[in-house]
């Protein structure tokens, strides 16, 4: 039995071209024609390098606050941050890397401005009288000494 003609080229008729070949000859031509390969990346790196610089910026208030009133570091602030339903700028979830990058972001002001209104905070509490008794810590009561009963022998 013979086989079939088959339409178009023949399958082993001529050498087969590489993908990295085609890749080439594709790049190759677009170049001839004009385009120029990488020139975007620098203004769409520009973009979002602002947008997440403002992004941070909206934040700094609700930061500053949340590491005011106890969080005491990224963990915390990022469970603060999703228990009040705040999303990232992409509407994800906080987790700890992206608050310690956010934190990275604002830089030494951001230092700064919690330190500062921890001062304000302590100044203010020194000057008004507690509302409530405060706790006064009392010594360890000592060891007990339990008595030695002789043993009769």
């Amino acid at each position: 039995m013979e086989p079939k003609p088959v339409d178009g080229p023949a399958i082993n008729s001529s050498p087969q071209v590489s993908r990295a070949e085609r890749t080439a000859q594709g790049i190759a031509e677009a170049r001839s024609n004009g385009i120029v390969w990488g020139s975007f990346g620098p203004e769409l790196a520009f973009r979002n390098k602002n947008g997440a610089d403002a992004f941070a910026e909206q934040l700094r208030p609700m930061l500053i606050e949340l590491l005011v009133s106890g969080c005491k570091g990224p963990t915390a602030v990022a469970g603060e941050l999703n228990k009040r339903g705040i999303v990232t700028r992409y509407g994800d979830r906080w987790c700890t890397q992206t608050v310690f990058r956010l934190i990275r972001r604002l830089g030494p002001s951001l230092q700064e401005a919690v330190n500062q209104q921890r001062a304000e905070r302590l100044a203010n509490a020194k000057n008004t009288e507690p509302t409530h008794n405060p706790i006064t810590w009392r010594k360890r009561p000592a060891k007990l000494k339990l008595p030695v009963f002789p043993t009769s022998a």
